[in-house]
């Protein structure tokens, strides 16, 4: 013999703590904004009077972005508007961009006579010392 199937779930105040006006607060990648079926790369619901903690935000974006805690958020696309260095303000509009300061991973430099972004980077961090890295190849000195 089956069983019943569950009934639907419930919640104890049956939905009416939950606002019919909830806003969100929409943080954007700035190259994907308009280009057709871009998504917002976060979504958070915005607290009770509409606002959202800044650095709580940032960093969120930030994890997302790949730990680039170095990132700010600014609310045009170009980043020439950023949001203001107070971490404790409230984010008070709905479409935000997460901007990076370089296309260029923390570490990074490009090498002396390089071409440009991506042609010949070395890194300059202590766990990585030595290592080359171009746009064909990958060269460790201990391997070559």
């Amino acid at each position: 013999m089956p069983r019943s199937p569950y009934p639907p779930p419930t919640h104890p105040d049956n939905g009416s703590t939950i606002s019919s006006d909830h806003r969100i607060v929409q943080f954007h990648h700035p190259a994907y904004f308009n280009r057709p079926g871009a998504l917002p790369f976060l979504v958070f619901p915005a607290h009770e009077h509409g606002a959202l903690h800044h650095e709580t935000a940032r960093l969120a974006c930030a994890l997302v972005a790949g730990n680039r805690v170095d990132g700010y958020l600014s609310v045009d696309q170009e980043g020439r508007q950023p949001v203001g260095a107070d971490p404790d303000i409230l984010l008070t509009l709905q479409d935000y961009f997460f901007q990076v300061p370089s296309h260029q991973m923390p570490g990074w430099e490009e090498s002396e006579g390089s071409a440009g972004y991506g042609d010949m980077c070395t890194c300059n961090t202590p766990v990585s010392a030595g290592l080359t890295v171009s746009s064909s190849r990958t060269r460790l000195p201990y391997l070559s």
